[in-house]
């Protein structure tokens, strides 16, 4: 009788070896696809992804821009970041936007406007926090969320904090005509209009960026620190520009890192 309880008990194990359980605070994700934010705006790039944590109330929500160097991309790119954080509470409405050269700068900064308050007003009818909203993105769309986060035309004092996955804070003199001149682009680096009383922000970059993407995170968050704005900077192990998002997933620990910093301000009053 033992070793036929032995047998089934081995039979059972291989049966489940490499499944693993489900985590127990994760919850079901509804996806609302390709709703538009803006009225007479572009019928395909003006358009946002909800990730939605399922039964849920009160949720924060971060409006999120893909990157592409303001020339590619799409909001779909974030697919599996969305999931990802609305699997364990946090919702993510991911936003596309006008790109370049076809529209000029400022069009994607403009459009991103429009999506965040888009959110901010349908907020409830989704269950979402309006108080607890969050911008952010991966390279040129991290540099989006900083943008509406730091120029004093944009923030009203909405968002509650910043999660830039790689993003730019400052415009090179090789990219300066992308922005229409050197004045223009002075503008257009969040470095220029780091001010006291800006939300929190969530600085990334991986351990094999882009050359330079550590030193420019370093020289942005010690700006926001020196006017005693909250600079969390996280490096990521093992990843490139582009994998840097696409591999967050259940269990990797960047991942883990937002989700810990959108807790973490969303619970403060």
């Amino acid at each position: 009788m033992k070793w036929i309880v032995r047998l089934m008990t081995v039979a059972v194990v291989a049966m489940t070896a490499g499944v693993a359980p489900a985590a127990d605070n994760e919850t079901a994700v509804k996806l609302i696809a390709d709703v538009p934010y803006a009225d007479g705006g572009d019928p395909d790039r003006n358009k946002l992804d909800l990730y939605l944590p399922e039964g849920q109330t009160g949720a924060p929500v971060l409006v999120f821009f893909h990157g592409g160097g303001y020339t590619k991309g799409d909001r779909k790119d974030a697919a599996q970041f969305g999931r990802t954080l609305a699997k364990h509470g946090v919702a993510v409405a991911a936003a596309g936007y006008r790109l370049l050269p076809a529209n000029k700068y400022p069009a994607p900064v403009e459009d991103g406007a429009k999506a965040v308050a888009w959110v901010k007003a349908n907020a409830s009818k989704y269950g979402l926090a309006a108080d607890k909203l969050f911008v952010g993105g991966h390279s040129a769309g991290g540099h989006l969320a900083s943008v509406l986060a730091t120029d004093p035309k944009l923030n009203g004092g909405d968002i509650r904090g910043v999660v830039s996955l790689s993003g730019g804070y400052k415009i090179g003199p090789d990219r300066v005509s992308q922005y229409g001149g050197e004045e223009p682009a002075r503008q257009a680096s969040p470095l220029t209009h780091v001010r006291a009383g800006l939300p929190a922000f969530f600085l990334a970059y991986a351990d094999k960026d882009n050359p330079g993407k550590d030193k420019q995170t370093a020289e942005f968050a010690d700006a926001l620190k020196a006017n005693k704005v909250i600079a969390t900077v996280y490096e990521a192990k093992g990843r490139e520009h582009g994998t840097l998002l696409t591999k967050i997933a259940d269990g990797d620990p960047t991942g883990e890192a937002v989700l810990a910093f959108i807790r973490k301000v969303a619970a403060k009053k």
